[in-house]
């Protein structure tokens, strides 16, 4: 249940070791919350051609079963027959407990190096929300990568060491054998231009914004990661406003 890179990682596993595999999502594809329907698609396509059912726009209703799972009910009415479920639908940060203390429980803002707007008081991780200069507003990046970054960070801040420059977001994943890397903020993305042959799992999907490139994923070319890295940071810092408000 769920067709993020948890789920999709696990799918695939399953089906390497032999398991009759489904995926339930209940958007129109896999991933189309971080990277489009289109290449939402093409992960889909992936899955169905290692031999995994792959069921969209659909969710749980019910579960059958004593004292084990044995089939889901799904809200179109197909039932599908299981031996185990993984569930795997998202994460929502435990921050109830900063409505006690006066602030938001969405999150704390933060600078880049985890400052808050309290004298000597930092945030990073699930807490935070991380400035982002390129996009001049506070986003919280749900990635275990990007929690120890920020807590490296403000570690320094409060070391009174010279700041490092934030790294972009990434991620990477490997699925049927074919490593996935992506790197940047797709969702800021207004065109997708694909290079190289999807069917091949060989390709890059370039991102960008008013033609600026914003994000990269690429599939099958691990060694042009540091290329698209740059490409990527190039193209933010040049959205970055010439007179930048203070986060």
């Amino acid at each position: 249940m769920g067709a993020g890179f948890i789920g999709l990682e696990a799918a695939s596993s399953a089906t390497a070791l032999g398991a009759q595999v489904t995926i339930l999502e209940a958007l129109d594809a896999p991933l189309a919350g971080v990277l489009g329907s289109q290449l939402g698609r093409w992960f889909a396509d992936l899955h169905r051609a290692k031999g995994a059912t792959v069921l969209l726009r659909t969710h749980v209703e019910g579960v059958r079963g004593r004292r084990r799972v044995r089939a889901l009910d799904l809200a179109d009415g197909r039932r599908v027959a299981c031996d185990h479920v993984l569930v795997g639908v998202g994460v929502d940060p435990d921050t109830r407990w900063l409505e006690g203390a006066g602030l938001d429980k969405g999150g704390v803002p933060v600078d880049p190096q985890g400052h808050t707007a309290a004298p000597d008081v930092y945030a990073a991780g699930d807490a935070a929300l991380a400035y982002e200069p390129a996009l001049a507003r506070h986003l919280r990046t749900d990635h275990w990568e990007a929690a120890a970054r920020q807590g490296v960070a403000a570690a320094r801040a409060m070391l009174g060491l010279e700041p490092v420059r934030t790294p972009l977001p990434s991620f990477w994943s490997d699925q049927h054998g074919v490593r996935i890397q992506y790197v940047g903020r797709a969702g800021e993305a207004d065109r997708i231009a694909i290079d190289g042959d999807p069917g091949d799992l060989d390709f890059e999907a370039s991102f960008t914004k008013g033609g600026v490139p914003v994000a990269a994923l690429l599939v099958g070319r691990p060694r042009a990661l540091a290329d698209a890295r740059r490409r990527v940071q190039a193209g933010l810092d040049s959205l970055i406003p010439r007179q930048e408000a203070q986060p």
